[in-house]
């Protein structure tokens, strides 16, 4: 007869309590570990050392415990259990019985290294042996699972042709040493109610699987379990001791963690940490994140190469997926031969409450046990995961599992989700009631639109399988595909090269403004609501070309990222919204838009750095116009094409513009101009964190990204209010984060504005001005020096004049009228009108021979637009009979008779000489006469 492990298994004595003050004078001696065995003792019949946990009074080291608990002192432990605290629940002999039926179900090759462990062991701690112990360290096991695969720091160690990627990193904490590694992948077609059931019958797909038991449920979702593993060429066999807890969402994510601990019923091993997260996914059909993690320290044959047999422990997660595909057929074949097995399709079942128990299935047999009474499972030796079956010990007793807090603010992965009821098989308890006040962010209104739009993209960009290549332009491959009832479908691809990521990427392709620069057909765009910070209901407004007219588009934008990957995906595609109602006022005719998907999917080095992205862009559009001519449709094809290219270009040459990588809150408005280079962003402040974010609670914040290109000589900040808020820069200088500092600010608006910094623009254009102007000073420096020169000749000369006796002769008066000397008041003024003199330009003089000079106002840099710029003529009006002399040049060699008659030096000279001329002239003509 097939009998069920719980009854083979007991439930553990109690711990005996020792008294604090003999617990002092507890030691090694007094352990019964290390008393001699004699064959009058209790045990002498026993092949198997009783456990360490059945704890002997010193005072009686020979002898079996007493089963009265009257005489003994108690010791309450921080850990400990009300029914510990009841004192022991049976005497030596139940004890021995205990040691020999847990001596049956240990494997035959380990049952003689478990009796020699048990000698070799010593004393153990009371506290750090109780099952309230282990519980606590299944809990620690479980939050440490959930924080480390949020955690940063992990490096890519290797992927496999499955799809699974493997990453690692230096252990949990900053002193841990012992690498940690941890595989994901997706697996199509499987709830993780399926997967987890797969998982639990280890024996099918883990070839390193020797052997394992259940030791004992230590409450509703936690168990103490025991297993055994095959040697390899690069270890030897190895056994490990766990203590195992589950933990069922909501939203339907399985997550399971186990941890090794100390027991003297199981040998000491060093295991570290294990666990398992399934996430289901949205989709039309069943899609399961799956996620692994493991540390653990091997003793093996060959040290050196544990860490790389330690990386390569996650493929379990390929192993599980090629025995789900491989036996999907049986497996639906089974479930619809017994309509009480589950289906590995978890969708198809309908949730009903289950009872647990310790009864350990088979291979062929449900882990989940959907059935109103439990049967027997033949052979206790199989996987340990016995946690969701039903108690057979107990069969009036309902244990149900309890699941982790529901998160308050909506995921955008599985809210409104319509077959969450049926996929999350393990759901038990009734969703927590919302409270709509507190939602920043409405239900998704088009939930199929978003899936149906997602899944086109990923199949239609996954193969070139129907795709028509029509050429190479620019970078860009182009290919074209047609389907029934709807438009052409175009696709490009491109690499872009520059070291940008795929996040980078993605957000010139949601931001407005750069749109309007990249796209030539769009010329504006709204976000009118938002579900989830990636989940928006946009308008498009997409220019006219003849014949075609002005077109708007009502659309649902969607981003998704596969986490194995890094590649992103964001797709649009046409909703009717009566938010968005056609305007029939306007020439804009409805357009319609059955997908228009970007996928970017990085490139890395052999660092694990991101040295390109390719790009895929798969559109189609529909423009609601008939009889569009063929030269026309070319047209507006080619723009769509060259989208992609222009996309490369724009980064290039305008960089990566400003985005919100997590808002603390919902976004309300965002707004970019590329050209300026100023963003501002409106946000509705959430000031306390979901409980899911909560252990993070220090790193809430709202964080936008930008890039030194756009800003390459610094940025200006600004946030209102300013009271409340706090604004940090990153280590990096990547990205800035607002903080709420107050309570008072939740469901406030806070405005983000970013500008680029002039003040370095500032203090460089001022740099130049005063090195234009200080040449400018020189060059007039210079002209006064000559000035003063020509001026100190030409004296020269009038005082040799002066100073000559002789008589010109006639030839030569008529040389003296010609000279510019001579020049008269009429020349003079002709002269001035022709060439007119700026205020600030030197004038020209008679006398000086004419050299280039610079203009001042040539070479001034433009002002600032709030600056005064007249706009007066700069020519000077001089009065008739005047020559304008610059107050700069006055000196004294100028008289001035009356406001009407001046003169200078020149000039005087010239009245000097031809008075002279005059009185010689006289002279000679009365001696003549």
């Amino acid at each position: 007869m097939k009998q069920k492990i719980a009854t083979r298994v007991p439930a553990p004595p109690s711990l005996i309590a020792l008294g604090l003050e003999d617990y002092s004078d507890w030691d090694d001696q007094h352990s019964p570990a290390l008393r001699p065995t004699s064959n009058d003792s209790a045990y002498s019949s026993s092949t198997t050392p009783p456990p360490s946990n059945a704890i002997h009074a010193k005072q009686y080291p020979n002898t079996a415990v007493s089963s009265s608990s009257s005489a003994m002192p108690r010791y309450h432990t921080v850990f400990s259990e009300d029914e510990d605290d009841n004192g022991p629940s049976g005497g030596g002999s139940s004890l021995a019985a205990a040691g020999n039926m847990f001596s049956s179900l240990l494997p035959s090759s380990m049952r003689s290294s478990s009796h020699q462990h048990q000698q070799s062991m010593g004393f153990m701690d009371p506290v750090l042996i109780s099952p309230a112990y282990h519980i606590h360290q299944a809990d620690n096991a479980l939050s440490t699972l959930k924080q480390v695969v949020r955690d940063d720091g992990w490096k890519k160690a290797l992927k496999h042709k499955s799809g699974v990627v493997v990453h690692m990193k230096q252990g949990i904490h900053k002193g841990d040493k012992t690498p940690i590694f941890k595989g994901q992948a997706i697996i199509h077609g499987f709830s993780p109610q399926s997967i987890f059931y797969v998982i639990g019958m280890r024996r099918l797909w883990d070839e390193s699987y020797e052997d394992g038991n259940l030791v004992e449920n230590l409450n509703d979702t936690t168990s103490l379990t025991y297993e055994v593993s095959k040697a390899t060429a690069t270890s030897k066999s190895r056994d490990l001791s766990l203590v195992e807890k589950i933990e069922c969402s909501q939203d339907g994510t399985i997550t399971f963690a186990c941890t090794s601990v100390e027991s003297p019923r199981l040998p000491k091993v060093p295991g570290r940490l294990q666990g398992w997260i399934l996430e289901p996914t949205r989709g039309s059909t069943p899609a399961t994140r799956v996620t692994f993690v493991v540390q653990e320290t091997i003793k093996g044959w060959m040290p050196g190469f544990t860490k790389k047999s330690l990386a390569r422990r996650p493929l379990a997660i390929a192993a599980v997926n090629e025995y789900l595909q491989r036996k999907t057929d049986r497996m639906r074949a089974q479930s619809k031969s017994s309509h009480h097995r589950p289906s590995v399709f978890g969708p198809t079942l309908e949730p009903r409450p289950h009872r647990l128990n310790t009864q350990h299935p088979s291979p062929t047999t449900s882990l989940q046990s959907f059935e109103s009474s439990p049967s027997p499972s033949p052979s206790p030796t199989n996987s340990q995961r016995s946690i969701l079956t039903d108690n057979a010990t107990n069969p009036t007793t309902k244990k149900r599992i309890t699941f982790a807090d529901q998160d308050k603010t909506p995921s955008s992965d599985y809210d409104n989700n319509p077959g969450s009821s049926k996929s999350n098989t393990l759901s038990l308890a009734p969703p927590t009631t919302t409270i709509p006040g507190r939602h920043l962010y409405p239900s998704q209104r088009h939930p199929k639109k978003k899936i149906e739009s997602l899944e086109a993209l990923k199949r239609l960009s996954a193969t070139f399988d129907g795709w028509t290549k029509k050429g190479e332009r620019d970078g860009v491959d182009m290919y074209t595909r047609s389907e029934d009832g709807k438009a052409l479908f175009l696709r490009g691809d491109c690499i872009i090269e520059g070291g940008w990521t795929a996040e980078q990427l993605c957000s010139v392709i949601h931001c407005f403004g750069a749109r309007k620069i990249w796209d030539e057909r769009f010329e504006d765009g709204k976000i009118h609501d938002r579900f989830s910070q990636k989940e928006y209901l946009v308008q498009w407004w997409l220019r006219n070309i003849f014949p075609v007219t002005s077109t708007d588009i009502s659309a649902i934008t969607s981003i998704d990222t596969d986490a194995s990957t890094g590649t992103i995906y964001t797709a649009s595609t046409s909703v009717n919204d009566p938010s968005i109602p056609v305007d029939e006022t306007k020439p804009c005719v409805r357009g319609h838009t059955d997908l228009n998907g970007w996928v970017f999917t990085p490139l890395l080095d052999e660092r694990g750095r991101t040295k390109s992205v390719k790009v895929t862009m798969v559109c189609n559009m529909d423009y609601r116009c008939d009889n569009i001519p063929a030269n026309t449709a070319q047209v507006i094809q080619d723009e769509m094409f060259t989208c992609v290219a222009n996309v490369r270009d724009y980064v290039e040459e305008y960089g990566c513009p400003p985005y919100i990588r997590r808002v603390a809150g919902k976004v309300a408005e965002e707004e970019f101009e590329s050209k300026t280079g100023t963003y501002q962003v409106t946000y509705i402040a959430k000031h306390e964190p979901s409980h899911s974010y909560r252990a993070r609670r220090s790193g809430w914040c709202t964080d936008i990204r930008f890039h030194r290109s756009v800003y390459p000589q610094g940025l200006d900040v600004k946030v209102s209010p300013s009271n409340g808020t706090r604004v940090e820069m990153s280590s990096d200088n990547r990205s800035i984060r607002i903080f709420t500092t107050s309570s008072e600010m939740e469901g406030k608006r806070v405005i983000v504005r970013l500008t680029t910094d002039h003040r370095a623009k500032h203090e460089k254009t001022s740099s130049t001005q005063e090195d234009t102007i200080q040449k400018q000073e020189n060059t007039i420096q210079q002209q006064e020096n000559t000035i003063q020169q020509q001026e100190h000749t030409i004296q020269k000369q009038e005082d040799d004049t002066t100073a000559k006796t002789t008589i010109e002769d006639e030839p030569n008066n008529n040389h003296l009228s010609s000279s510019p000397i001579l020049e008269t008041k009429d020349e003079a003024r002709q002269s001035t009108q022709k060439e007119p003199i700026s205020p600030v330009n030197i004038p020209t003089h008679p006398l000086i021979p004419s050299h280039p000079t610079s203009n001042i106002d040539s070479t001034t840099t433009p002002l600032s637009p709030t600056s005064h710029v007249s706009t007066e003529s700069s020519q000077a009006q001089v009065p008739k009979g005047y020559m304008l002399v610059p107050q700069t040049y006055q000196n004294n060699n100028i008289v001035i008779i009356s406001d009407e008659l001046t003169f200078n030096g020149q000039q005087l000279a010239v009245i000097f000489l031809a008075m002279v001329f005059c009185y010689y002239m006289g002279k000679f003509a009365c001696t003549c006469g």
